[in-house]
């Protein structure tokens, strides 16, 4: 298909561009046997991890066709192309259903890499009709360079001549001898067989359409819109044009997509305990292994001041004993280092020679640091850059700058993180230390969140609220909501400072009629190794969460 769509690409767009490569990622369990070819992992460069294009199962609208998923306006790129597997497999069927599938995907491809929308409406939708009505008559909606001739047919009782306007299975068929007349335009009429272009404002035929196309775009074509980008500059099309010779083949590489594996590299230099927070920046790392991290994903640990050391070697995160002895290995404040001098070069050369040496694609390391300027000099920051990218390493930071309110970093770590689509946080331990570990757990969340193949899989905080105060101070309340849907796995919990003396007497909760829940007199346990403590119900009895507000007494 990539090899039909990179010429007729090259076609509609004046032999002015074209499929140069493809990258083909298969599933990291794949055998080579599968394909039939030696299957390694991406090399340096490789843009693996973010696809252009998914394939995916069928889609409870589009079906078995494929779609461009488009959050951005006119000229902005898409999100992602989803190709349906039977798309792929079943080929005949293809063909029948959706005529040629390389200028099907030529459609969606501009859609997603030029920013355009159909040039069509849709059956039932009131924003971009099937029709419009022109002089009184029903039209078709759609953009072409001719005015197509054919009839209004009721798709269920065969009738002609029907008002698209009162009928909703009302659609229009073009006549037999136009078919061969369009030439334009793919994001419309791709099917017919002698459409291979996209329509521009002199070619397309009046009156203009209710398309997505010239609503978003404000009248401006399909061909406009793509001729505006980047790769249309006089320069890359000498270069394409000149570095093609006639030839669209695509070169093809297959790589398997390499097994997550995280690492992460703590700073124990003895400011990291300054307002005696190292406690908190444990307790942050405490949660994220022994409960944040999904099962079975791979993690090793290594601490670095002016040296750097191996805690705990990369394991498999398969059963609570192996989260227990992973968070044990994370050092008390007891066994910081003395000193304050700190090597971050170190610890990352640590991770790629000793720890990731045989499979360093596919790493992700999770630093935490206080990032001040003098840990890195300009040689040390080229030499890790290279790193990231000959062995397609990722890196998210996690800095704790030395001075609280005013302190600086080193602006590499924010853009070390996005080089390969990692993140970074800069988290400041203001005058309160409850704020400064949420923050960590967020950032650790965040981390996690940008990894997973399945965002919806993941946790997601519904609401939060500080409420300050002292033993005895009154009762503490605040209002949230959560669909009533979404309440079957909520947790409902509060961090504390100190887990024993907590200052919670009871919680009680309010729903959107006005049925109280509670007050609940006791707090369990589950979770006090992190300060996070939640509602002990009585057994058999499940949590209120379609509630909408709370009371919080800490009265004596």
């Amino acid at each position: 298909m990539f090899r039909e769509s990179s010429k007729v690409l090259y076609n509609a767009l004046d032999q002015e561009a074209f499929f140069k490569s493809v990258t083909i990622v298969v599933p990291s369990t794949w055998r080579d046997g599968k394909c039939q070819t030696i299957i390694r992992p991406p090399k340096g460069g490789t843009p693996y991890r973010d696809p252009d294009i998914e394939v995916t199962p069928s889609h409870p609208i589009y079906g078995e066709g494929p779609h461009t998923q488009q959050s951005g306006g006119c000229g902005q790129p898409g999100d992602l192309i989803s190709l349906p597997f039977h798309f792929v497999t079943q080929w005949n069927n293809t063909w029948e259903t959706y005529g040629n599938p390389a200028k099907l995907f030529v459609s969606q491809w501009s859609k997603f890499r030029y920013g355009i929308f159909d040039d069509h409406g849709y059956v039932g939708d009131a924003m971009y009709p099937h029709y419009f009505f022109s002089k009184g008559r029903p039209m078709p909606t759609g953009t072409s360079d001719r005015l197509l001739s054919g009839m209004w047919i009721n798709m269920m009782t065969g009738q002609t001549g029907c008002d698209p306007s009162l009928e909703a299975d009302c659609l229009f068929y073009p006549h037999e001898r136009d078919l061969h007349g369009a030439r334009c335009s793919l994001s419309n009429w791709h099917f017919l067989p002698n459409v291979t272009k996209f329509c521009d404002r002199d070619t397309a035929a009046r009156p203009m359409a209710p398309t997505k196309q010239n609503f978003l775009c404000e009248g401006r074509s399909a061909r406009e819109v793509i001729r505006g980008h980047t790769d249309f500059t006089a320069k890359k099309t000498a270069e394409a044009v000149a570095a093609l010779n006639g030839n669209t083949e695509p070169v093809f590489e297959v790589v398997r997509d390499p097994v997550q594996q995280y690492v992460l590299v703590m700073e124990t230099s003895a400011s990291m305990d300054a307002q005696n927070q190292w406690k908190w920046v444990n307790k942050a790392a405490q949660k994220f292994i022994r409960y944040d991290l999904p099962v079975n994903s791979n993690l090793a640990i290594v601490t670095f001041s002016n040296d750097s050391k191996v805690e705990h070697n990369m394991v498999q995160v398969h059963s609570d004993q192996v989260r227990a002895r992973l968070a044990d290995a994370i050092p008390d404040k007891y066994h910081l280092s003395r000193s304050d001098k700190r090597c971050v070069l170190c610890a990352l050369q640590k991770v790629i020679h000793d720890v990731v040496s045989d499979h360093k694609a596919g790493t992700h390391i999770i630093l935490l640091t206080q990032g001040s300027a003098d840990t890195l000099s300009l040689t040390d920051e080229n030499i890790l850059r290279g790193h990231m990218l000959d062995f397609n390493i990722k890196l998210s930071a996690l800095v704790m700058p030395k001075e609280a309110t005013s302190g600086s970093y080193l602006s590499f770590y924010d853009t070390a993180s996005d080089l390969m689509g990692g993140k970074a946080y800069v988290v400041r331990n203001d005058n309160s230390i409850m704020d400064f570990y949420v923050k960590l757990n967020e950032a650790f969340a965040d981390v996690l969140r940008s990894d997973a193949r399945y965002p919806t899989e993941m946790p997601e905080l519904v609401h939060k609220e500080a409420f300050i105060g002292e033993s005895g101070t009154g009762v503490s309340s605040g209002n949230f909501l959560i669909d009533s849907t979404l309440g079957r796995d909520t947790l409902f919990g509060i961090y504390v400072e100190d887990e024993e003396d907590h200052l919670i007497k009871s919680i009680r909760f309010t729903d959107s009629k006005g049925k109280t829940y509670g007050p609940f007199h006791r707090m369990s346990s589950d979770f006090d190794l992190v300060n996070f403590k939640t509602i002990n119900f009585p057994a058999g009895q499940s949590p209120p969460f379609s509630a909408v507000s709370l009371k919080i007494n800490n009265e004596n």
